[in-house]
């Protein structure tokens, strides 16, 4: 499991780096590089500006919000038309780096910014000198994730410039470098935001100039006090570190009433403890939820200097001693080596003994079992509320549920059940017909293990697995009415076919979409029970069936291939089909379509900042338009690219 995160982690950085050195040509770099001291091409405060004969008044237009700032410039602009508009193209997409300053009726101005020189009248001296008065520097970096501004300015005295004439400026850090990073969550979301000088708020330094050979410079006389993220004391440990609805903690001399503060929902409850905690000091993480600093934490209360972030758990009964609990607990259940039903699992703790796991059994009336690890095992869990690369685990509680007794997974753990009677406690009834419908098509349940990812992945295959325009299918005994039942926006067509299907009874992956329980899925059914979920694949042609020799043959007449890859970035829609034959049955159906590239192999890569995002997406085969391909260059998956002949 922690392979798997480790593994989906460095991909989805690799993708984010793929992305912005793709996103930035040498063209790009010669534009940055042409006014070797950033240059203004506008005065500086400008408040109204002529470019390409068109006038802009700085700051006006629909959804512009920038603002006029007498100490910053406008370094290189350009105009965008509207018919360039209906293309819905960011002014980073013309203009890396850039922002949109102003819009009219017929265009938009994007513009990249820069820190004016210093207005002072002494001739005699150089700008920098008063600057390096007033800084002291040293090879680091400001604390991560906590800097308020970052721009391109790439020299001491630009990035110095702009720490001076803000109060709220503590510290700066700066490289040579023309750094960028991508930054999607944000209103002006951009794949090469510019960052060789970052401001900040706090003097806190880390003596680490990083890979940018970064110099961190603070304010003569500014202290280091107003930065810290405190881990409390046994915050490393799981379960309870508070009492059982506790309403106020104290770390050093900070205290908290919990509940209290701005923007704070949690309340304290008898029923809950808080585990781990982290204290974050005013000034420090800008912007940066609890989430960020402490996986899985929320914030639990808030004071004039700091914040508490605290993950929250369940308190074990509080009836009987500890002795006489752990007896009572024992004769309770019956324990064996295995693990729950895969995807039934209704509550996580982090929990990793019998005693504490079967405490929160024992008080919850729905819980029928629950399997346990010794060990702090956790998970990512990205499409909730409160998303964590580490959710923990290591106790998971089911209601009815079909146990995977004797395959204790890769974290060794033990499922406990009650011994006593249920009788009809259990409110979910359509849980129980799950198991039913479990145990009737026992043999065609999935092969689950404790990597519940690893059932996922398993699923995904290529190909029309029913047939093309079907309207009625039968997946392991359930019928389904294709394009039928409550939010059921697919429709049958004969153009289309239904590939890989799993049924997802309600309960399972709670109220997660198809995406997540089969990635690449859409639903396409459902009944009063469950609903079906499908990978949808265009049907080639339907004179003939995929596996004909006259097929593949007037296939390969009408494409040119040779090892290689499209552009980069420039798919318009990605498959699982990892055969010539079936990549190119699409690109045959699409006018639009001017070659694809694919791979034997089952390819995926993350997709997270999407409609629907998906972190196992299938791209095996890769339909593209118009685009520049990379000729004899497989890749690593060994691709070949195919070219429509005209």
């Amino acid at each position: 499991m922690a392979a798997l995160k480790c593994s989906a982690a460095l991909a989805f950085a690799a993708v984010l780096r793929g992305v912005s050195a793709a996103r930035r040509s040498p063209a790009d770099d010669s534009l940055a590089l042409s006014s070797p001291e950033g240059g203004c091409e506008f005065p500086c405060g400008a408040e109204s500006v002529m470019k390409d004969n068109i006038t802009f008044t700085i700051g006006e237009g629909s959804g512009i919000s920038f603002e006029v700032k007498e100490n910053y410039c406008l370094q290189s602009c350009e105009v965008v038309e509207s018919k360039m508009l209906g293309t819905r193209k960011g002014c980073d997409a013309v203009l890396p780096g850039s922002t949109k300053v102003s819009k009219n009726r017929s265009s938009k101005l994007c513009c990249t910014t820069w820190a004016c020189p210093t207005t002072t009248k002494t001739t005699s001296q150089s700008p920098a000198a008063p600057l390096a008065a007033k800084f002291a520097c040293q090879t680091g970096q400001g604390p991560a994730f906590a800097s308020y501004e970052a721009n391109g300015q790439n020299s001491f005295e630009g990035c110095a410039a702009l720490c001076d004439a803000d109060e709220a400026c503590r510290a700066f850090d700066y490289t040579e470098a023309l750094s960028t990073h991508p930054e999607l969550i944000s209103l002006n979301p951009t794949f090469a935001k510019q960052d060789s000088c970052r401001l900040y708020k706090t003097a806190k330094l880390r003596q680490d100039g990083g890979r940018e050979i970064r110099s961190f410079c603070s304010k003569v006389g500014v202290e280091e006090e107003d930065f810290e993220v405190e881990y409390l004391a046994g915050s490393s440990s799981s379960g309870c570190n508070h009492p059982c609805g506790t309403n106020a903690v104290t770390v050093g001399e900070a205290h908290f009433k919990i509940g209290s503060g701005k923007g704070i929902d949690y309340m304290a409850s008898p029923d809950t403890c808080l585990g781990n905690c982290a204290v974050v000091r005013s000034g420090s993480l800008f912007s940066t939820s609890c989430s960020t600093v402490l996986p899985g934490s929320e914030k639990v209360s808030k004071n004039d200097n700091s914040k508490l972030c605290c993950v929250s758990d369940m308190c074990p009964s509080t009836t009987t001693t500890t002795t006489e609990l752990e007896l009572d607990l024992e004769e309770k259940f019956s324990c064996q080596a295995g693990q729950g039903g895969a995807f039934r699992s209704y509550h996580m703790t982090g929990d990793n003994s019998f005693e504490a796991c079967a405490a929160l059994c024992n008080a919850e009336e729905d819980c029928q079992g629950f399997d346990f690890t010794a060990s702090d095992s956790q998970h990512p869990e990205l499409l909730s509320l409160h998303p964590t690369v580490a959710k923990k685990d290591a106790c998971r509680l089911y209601r009815a549920n079909k146990p995977r007794l004797g395959d204790a997974g890769s974290a060794d753990r033990q499922y406990c059940e009650k011994k006593i009677e249920w009788g009809e406690a259990v409110d979910d009834e359509t849980d129980d017909e799950a198991v039913k419908r479990e145990d009737k098509h026992g043999e065609d349940a999935v092969d689950e293990t404790d990597d519940e990812d690893a059932v996922i992945m398993r699923q995904v295959s290529s190909g029309c697995q029913h047939g093309c325009g079907s309207t009625s299918v039968t997946v392991n005994g359930t019928i389904f009415e294709i394009g039928s039942g409550s939010g059921i926006t697919y429709k049958a067509s004969s153009e289309t076919c239904l590939g890989a299907c799993i049924v997802a009874s309600p309960g399972m992956l709670s109220s997660s979409s198809c995406s997540t329980v089969l990635p690449g899925s859409e639903k396409v059914a459902k009944n009063g029970s469950s609903k079906l979920c499908c990978l949808s694949e265009a049907c080639p042609s339907t004179s003939t069936t995929t596996t004909t020799p006259s097929a593949a043959t007037r296939l390969a007449q009408k494409f040119a291939c040779q090892t290689g890859q499209g552009q980069p970035f420039k798919t318009y829609m990605e498959t699982v089909s990892n055969s010539f034959e079936g990549c190119a049955s699409l690109c045959d159906l699409e006018d639009q379509c001017e070659g694809f590239d694919f791979t034997v192999k089952k390819t995926t890569h993350p997709e997270l900042f999407s409609v629907t995002p998906n972190v196992l997406k299938p791209d095996s085969c890769r339909l593209y338009k118009a685009n520049k391909p990379r000729l004899g260059d497989p890749g690593t998956s060994g691709r070949q690219y195919c070219q429509k002949i005209p």
